[in-house]
């Protein structure tokens, strides 16, 4: 592999030219797949995380051992210097307020919800996730937005363990009755 030090390695990290791939698949511990179209520079931390960089500008950071990744379109020169102006910048100018939020949470967060969601859903055959967010209150920590949750129905619903069966208004009244997902368990 020929390393590469373009603009975004002012971040300090040093990538690898991956140019030669024309996919890179990752399989996560949940069954999920991730698919990423012409990866052209990879980054591995310490930790194992992957940041990956595409010919088509996207970018993503991947913990292929905990089964999560963040992705985003980049509009700058440095996509992968990541202070907290860039992301903000980054992600209002794609419209990708929850992919930020994302880049916020702990793996652990996100382990132990899907794992409430799994336990909370075997008494149930359909749901709303705000009743399952609602029920999680004093178990597991707060995120820092309540919209995480609906990232970890997504996360249930690729595993094929939940399925939207259409629409309900919320019952929190600071929500204006906003139509949400019913979630059917499979």
């Amino acid at each position: 592999m020929k390393h590469h030090t373009k603009d975004f390695t002012e971040s300090g990290l040093v990538f690898s030219d991956i140019s030669s791939e024309t996919e890179r698949e990752y399989g996560f511990p949940n069954g999920e797949r991730l698919l990423i179209g012409k990866p052209l520079y990879l980054h591995v931390s310490d930790s194992g995380g992957h940041r990956l960089y595409t010919e088509d500008n996207w970018c993503y950071y991947v913990q292929p051992k905990d089964g999560w990744w963040v992705k985003w379109k980049a509009t700058i020169k440095r996509p992968f210097l990541l202070d907290e102006e860039t992301i903000e910048k980054t992600m209002v100018k794609n419209n990708m307020s929850e992919t930020k939020q994302s880049t916020k949470f702990n793996n652990e967060w996100s382990a132990t919800a899907y794992s409430f969601l799994l336990s909370y859903m075997i008494d149930k055959t359909s749901f709303m996730i705000e009743d399952v967010r609602n029920a999680s209150a004093g178990f597991i920590a707060e995120p820092l937005s309540k919209r995480a949750w609906g990232g970890i129905a997504v996360r249930a619903a690729r595993a094929g363990i939940i399925k939207g069966m259409g629409h309900e208004n919320v019952k929190n009244p600071k929500a204006h009755k906003t139509p949400a997902t019913i979630w059917k368990v499979i």
